[in-house]
């Protein structure tokens, strides 16, 4: 709907411009208009082009830096994952294992959380902004916890890829800025884990769909894009 009204919105203005165009040809006053009534027509006219212009480009960067942050943390986790574990297996090796890992200021982990694992959430809201980015909502135990999601996306003429990472969110919503383009349907899953590794099973998954309008298993929450 958004890309739709921007369409509509960059129409008009064009729309606008090539009028204060047509009646400079003609001579404002043959219709009725003074020059100083079609100028500011036209000076209106080429602000809002400019304008529309600038509000794209920004809205461009801001996706290409979320995108580039979203990367850098993603690698960043991954190398923080394999250094503490291998940091970890060589304190264990040592016989100084909580010397070790003292000093490298990370913790062995030999207090278990007390509570259990957390139960799988369950996708309650699936929407679309203006924009055409995705929102989705799951329901649980977030408290102390992540959520991880991943997608899986349904392209024509073949079946859905295989879950992808998608991203490590706090609380139970988030926003997928760029569902893939073209795609029959998207699946979201996550589930919850904590920071002493227990982590619950995967969700139903919300189905975002443009496809078929009845869910395939139960237990998912389909929307219609």
């Amino acid at each position: 709907m958004g890309r739709r009204a921007e369409r509509k919105d960059n129409e008009f203005i064009e729309q606008c411009l090539m009028l204060a165009s047509r009646w400079a040809q003609i001579g404002p006053e043959t219709i009725g208009l003074s020059e100083a009534d079609r100028q500011a027509f036209a000076d209106l006219a080429a602000e809002a082009r400019a304008r529309a212009q600038h509000a794209v480009a920004i809205r461009a960067a801001s996706r290409s830096a979320t995108i580039s942050k979203d990367g850098s943390l993603r690698t960043l986790r991954t190398r923080f994952g394999a250094l503490t574990r291998r940091i970890e297996g060589f304190a264990m090796g040592s016989g100084a294992a909580q010397k070790i890992l003292a000093m490298a200021s990370i913790g062995l982990g030999d207090k278990p959380s007390p509570l259990p694992a957390p139960g799988k959430p369950i996708p309650i809201a699936l929407g679309l902004l203006d924009d055409g980015s995705a929102v989705v909502t799951f329901v649980g135990r977030f408290e102390g916890a992540i959520m991880e999601v991943e997608r899986a996306v349904n392209m024509p003429g073949g079946p859905y890829g295989r879950y992808e990472f998608l991203g490590n969110f706090h609380g139970g919503s988030f926003i997928d800025l760029y569902p893939t383009p073209g795609a029959l349907s998207i699946e979201y899953r996550a589930r919850i884990f904590r920071g002493s590794g227990k982590a619950s099973d995967w969700s139903a998954p919300a189905v975002l769909t443009l496809g078929r309008a009845k869910p395939a298993n139960p237990g998912e929450l389909v929307r219609a894009a």
